[in-house]
């Protein structure tokens, strides 16, 4: 069952629970597995740090090919590649999307900032959109490295407490993020 998904910025990342990740042979053709450098090392701490494995977790990207010089991409960019996001969406059908950095967070949050909201749940069309620093920018900083960290570590609890939260929201008692003019259709 696929419960969690994280999504990055740029070449933008999504975790999400799966049964297993493809391999080569199953698909018939080499792909690109996202994030294999140092970012990605601590990814793959963080992720066992709360008991998952890497395989178990589903990783995409929110513009498919990385923009020039690893600049940040163009909103047109990130609307170009937005069906593609949401048929993905559809497929893992995630309860939690964990977005990694601000470019994912705020595809889904357009009025959030990632230092003020990172850590927390957001509720939105029935799944909890849960921003987290990007693992780069904790390469960079011991302050954001330990942030991401105990913000990692909340995701166990999230995805248990899920049905709460969810029910919660329809009392109107935990944080919602509003439907945004400017992205309607997200998933």
């Amino acid at each position: 069952m696929q419960n969690y998904c994280v999504v990055q910025h740029t070449y933008s990342e999504f975790l999400g629970l799966i049964e297993r990740q493809l391999e080569k042979r199953d698909i018939g053709f080499s792909y690109y597995r996202p994030f294999v450098g140092q970012a990605g090392k601590l990814l793959d701490k963080l992720i066992t740090s709360v008991g998952w494995k890497r395989e178990d977790v589903y990783i995409t990207n929110i513009v498919k090919r990385r923009p020039p010089n690893n600049r940040d991409p163009f909103p047109e960019e990130i609307a170009a590649y937005a069906p593609y996001l949401k048929r993905q969406i559809e497929i893992i059908n995630p309860k939690i999307i964990a977005t990694l950095g601000r470019f994912s967070m705020n595809y889904f949050l357009p009025e959030t900032k990632i230092s003020q909201d990172r850590g927390k749940a957001f509720l939105l069309r029935g799944k909890i959109i849960f921003p987290l620093y990007h693992p780069a920018a904790a390469l960079r900083s011991t302050t954001v490295a330990n942030d991401l960290a105990a913000d990692f570590a909340k995701l166990p609890k999230v995805l248990r407490d899920y049905e709460k939260i969810i029910s919660s929201s329809q009392k109107g008692t935990e944080p919602t993020a509003p439907d945004s003019p400017g992205n309607p259709k997200l998933f």
